[in-house]
This record gives structure tokens, sequence and C-alpha cells, in this order.
């Protein structure tokens, strides 16, 4: 009698630890691939929620067993909003320890070129929990946060606010630019930090060539210490939010914005961009030249010829309007196209 007692008891065990095995420690999701995100929104999230979005998102393949978990380790008292990544083949003890410690996983975040504060909130808010209103609200009380900014990649936790998310840029900006003295040979230039973006950002938008990037600051900068207005038409096309616009007008000049270099002596009041990294360096390390024009280079390809003479620069510019009149003929007669080039 006690025999089949123990046996009993030990089979009921058995079974007892399979049941829990299967509920708590076997794979329980049912998504596709290697992982998925899965979030919890800030505010007052409820158990129902969670229950309902493990459900709708496809993460378990059993919600039951995850509720008689979490009702045990009290987890429903104190939800943690965040970006959670569950990977194939998690057990739902697994879940619930990420869960409940706010294990979140960081959002890559990755920065090329800002033109306007609205771009890097449309950005921000595609990829954070704030929207992008809230971004936009944020920066309009400093627009210069915006163009803080290094282009680069960077961790951020989905959660964060429109305030840390920016902060968290800038610092990275300052670091940035205390590394390898930028700050010193920016200083030594007769610039700051933000000035030199603000130059950088110019030569950007001018031209592709890492090579030219240098002579063009140098232009730029001899044009400043002459107290030259910039003629910059890229900031003309700023100040005008057109930025597909290949060719620059005589009526464009016109446009009224502290932004317009042709208008307005100096620099314009920020960044008409977020530069690269290898923009900013070359204009840091910028020759010294005596050089005060460029025109883009008659053979297309997106070189420039540089001059002190005037004179000999609208000799260039002739050659080059002339080289690009002939290329567009041929271009239109394949289809129609818009025109293209600078002359500074």
């Amino acid at each position: 009698m006690l025999l089949k007692i123990f046996k009993l008891v030990v089979l009921l065990l058995l079974v007892g630890a399979v049941t829990v095995w299967f509920l708590f420690f076997k794979s329980n999701t049912q998504f596709a691939g290697n992982q998925k995100a899965f979030y919890i929104h800030s505010g007052t999230p409820t158990a129902t929620e969670v229950l309902a979005s493990l459900e709708k998102d496809s993460i378990l393949s059993n919600t039951g067993s995850f509720k008689l978990a979490a009702d045990r380790i009290g987890y429903w008292k104190n939800i943690k909003p965040g970006r959670y990544v569950i990977k194939r083949n998690m057990s739902v003890l697994d879940v619930l320890r990420k869960l409940k410690n706010g294990q979140q996983d960081p959002v890559n975040f990755t920065i090329v070129k800002i033109r306007v504060p609205e771009d890097l909130a449309k950005m921000a808010g595609r990829k954070f929990e704030p929207d992008s209103l809230a971004f936009v609200e944020y920066l309009e009380k400093d627009i210069t946060r915006a163009y803080k900014i290094i282009p680069d990649t960077y961790s951020l936790l989905w959660t964060n606010s429109p305030e840390k998310t920016i902060t968290r840029l800038n610092e990275e900006y300052e670091e940035w630019w205390a590394k390898n003295d930028r700050k010193v040979k920016a200083k030594s230039l007769g610039y700051s930090a933000f000035e030199i973006m603000t130059i950088a950002s110019i030569v950007e938008e001018e031209t592709n060539r890492q090579e030219d990037k240098g002579k063009i600051a140098s232009v730029y900068m001899n044009r400043l210490k002459i107290n030259m207005p910039l003629q910059a038409d890229p900031t003309v096309r700023f100040s005008k939010r057109d930025f597909k616009a290949h060719r620059v007008y005589f009526k464009d000049l016109k446009t009224q914005s502290d932004y317009n270099t042709y208008l307005n002596r100096g620099l314009p009041p920020t960044p008409i961009c977020t530069p690269s990294q290898a923009t900013i360096d070359a204009v840091l390390d910028a020759p010294k030249t005596d050089y005060i024009y460029f025109v883009a280079h008659p053979d297309l390809t997106g070189g420039s010829v540089f001059n002190k003479d005037y004179s000999q620069h609208q000799k260039d510019a002739k050659i080059y309007q002339d080289s690009l009149t002939a290329w567009l003929k041929r271009k239109a007669e394949k289809e129609p196209v818009k025109d293209s080039g600078n002359t500074q």
C-alpha cells in the first residue's frame, strides 16, 4: 500500500514538474524571426494592456502562464515602460524577468544630415516614444540644439523624453569637439566650435569632393577676413527652404532672410545642416590660400576651380556655364531635366 502511494506521489511530482517546465521554462515565443521588439508605453500601463499587447504582437503563445507567474511575483505593481527585445525561444520566465527588471534595449538612432530642426523632430518621432510634435516644441526653445549634433549612430532609450534625447546628443557633440584638439584648432583659426560647424555646413552643401572641402573652406574664411559677403548659394536655398533646387537664380538672391549671405555679411545665425565629421575636420585643417572665388569644374564631375583674381574667375565661370549649357542641351534631347551647378 505504501509503495503504491509512493509511486503515485512520484508520478504526481513528475507531472507537476513537467507542467511547470512546460508553462514557465519551455520556449514560449511564437513570432517569426530571431527576435522582436515589444513596447510598453509610459503612463499607467495595466495588466490587461500588457497581456493584450503580448498576445496582439504574437510575443508569447501562452499568455495565461505569463499572467500566473506575474501574479505570483507581484509584477503588476511596478510595470516598467520601455522597448524590450524578445529573442526567439525565450521562456515565460525569461520574458517576465526582463520586463520586471526594466532591462530595456536601446534604439540605434542614426543621424546623417539634418537641415532644419523639423527634420530632426520627424526622425526622432519615428524612433522614440515621444512624437515629433514633442521634439519640435522642445527644439523651438533653442534651435541651436538641433545643430550641436555630430552625424553618427547613437544608442538611446526609446522612452527618453525629448530633453533627454537632445541633451545626450549635445553632450556627445561636446565630447567629440574635445578630442584631437579640435577646439584648440578652431580657436587658432579665430572661430568657436559652433562657427566652424556653420562654415562646415556650407561646405557640406557645396560639394561631395572631400579633396575640395578644405579649399572651399579657405575661400569662405578669406572672405570673412576681408568682410566680404560669403555669397554662398546653399544659404539662399536654406533661406527658401528649397533643398532640391539645383541652381540659384538672380531673383533668389533677394530672398529676405538672416541666412541669405548675399544680403548679409558674416556667418548665418546657425549652421544650415549638420556637416559630416570629415567635413568639419577638413575645415579645421583647411590650407592657407589666397583664393577668394571658386566655380564648378567644366568637366562636370563635381570638382571646383579656384581663383584669387576676379577677372580670371569670370572667364572660368563662362567656360563652366558653356559646358553646362551644352550638357543640358544633350540631356534635353533625351528627357527633360533641371539644370545644376553653382558659381561662387
